[in-house]
C-alpha cells in the first residue's frame, strides 16, 4: 500500500474526482483497492457489472452511470463488458503511484490550493519495468500444483503437462484473475455438469478458454446482496 498516499494525493485535485458525490468518491476509492489486492497494475476483473455493483454495496444503475461518467473523463476504459466478464482499466493507474512529490505539488498549485512538500525530487520506484516478481512466478507454480493434485484426485490418473499449450494459459490466468480466483475456476470445472467438457477433456488450457463461462457459472451460485434505494429513477447518485 506504499503507493497509495500519493494516488489520494493526485486524485483529489482531479477535476473528475471534485465532480463526484460522496457515494461516486467511496465507490472510486474501493475499486482501486480492489485493484491493489488483485494485480496492482490498474486493471481490475470482475464477473458483471452488477456483482461489482453488489460488492461495492451500491445500486447496479447507479454502478453503470458512474463507469460511463468515469469513461467519458478519460479516468476509465471499459475492455471488456458483457455476461461473463468486466474488466475494467484505469489508465493512469501507475502514474498515480510513482508520481513525484514536485509534480504533486505543482498540480495542486495549479488547482490553486497549495499542500506541504519534502524533497522535490521524492520520488515513489518505478515498478513497471522490473521483472515478474517471486511471489507471481510462486503463484504460477501453485496454480498447476493445484490443478495437478485436483486432476489426480477427481480424474484419478496424473496429469500430462503442455509444454506449448499450458504455461501461457496459467500465465494469463494468474496475471489476469490472480491465484484464488484461479483456483475457485479449476474447483469448478471439475464439477461442472456442462457436457462438453465430457468431449473436450480438462486440461489448463480449456481451463483458460472457457474462463469467462466458468466466472458466470460462479457468479450463478452465489447469493446477491439486496440492492439499496437511492432516490428517484434517472437522478445521478454518485
Amino acid at each position: 500500500m506504499a503507493g497509495y498516499p500519493k494516488i489520494w494525493t493526485f486524485i483529489r485535485h482531479e477535476t473528475w474526482w471534485k465532480q463526484l458525490k460522496a457515494a461516486g468518491r467511496g465507490a472510486v476509492c474501493e475499486m482501486l483497492l480492489m485493484i491493489k489486492e488483485q494485480h496492482d497494475n490498474g486493471h481490475l476483473v470482475v464477473s458483471s457489472m452488477s456483482n461489482l455493483a453488489a460488492e461495492l454495496s451500491i445500486n447496479r444503475k447507479v454502478m453503470s452511470q458512474l463507469v460511463t461518467f468515469l469513461t467519458t473523463t478519460g479516468t476509465l476504459q471499459v475492455v471488456k463488458n458483457d455476461r461473463h466478464l468486466l474488466h475494467l482499466y484505469f489508465p493512469k493507474y501507475i502514474k498515480w503511484q510513482k508520481i513525484t512529490v514536485k509534480e504533486a505539488v505543482e498540480n495542486a498549485h495549479a488547482d490553486g490550493r497549495k499542500c506541504p512538500t519534502t524533497r522535490p525530487d521524492q520520488t515513489i520506484p518505478d515498478q513497471t519495468n522490473k521483472k515478474e516478481s517471486p511471489k507471481k512466478s510462486g503463484d504460477h507454480h501453485a496454480l498447476i500444483q493445484y490443478w495437478s493434485e485436483k486432476y489426480q484426485s477427481e480424474i484419478g490418473e496424473k496429469y500430462i503437462f503442455s509444454k506449448t499449450k499450458d504455461p501461457p494459459a496459467v500465465k494469463e490466468l494468474i496475471t489476469t484473475l490472480g491465484l484464488e480466483k484461479s483456483k475457485q475456476l479449476v474447483d469448478q470445472i471439475f464439477i461442472s455438469t456442462d457436457p462438453w467438457y465430457q468431449k473436450a477433456g480438462r486440461s489448463l488450457a480449456i481451463l483458460r478458454q472457457n474462463a469467462n463461462k466458468l466466472v458466470q457459472e460462479i457468479a450463478n451460485h452465489q447469493p446477491t446482496e439486496k440492492k439499496k434505494d437511492y432516490g428517484p429513477q434517472g437522478e445521478r447518485h454518485f
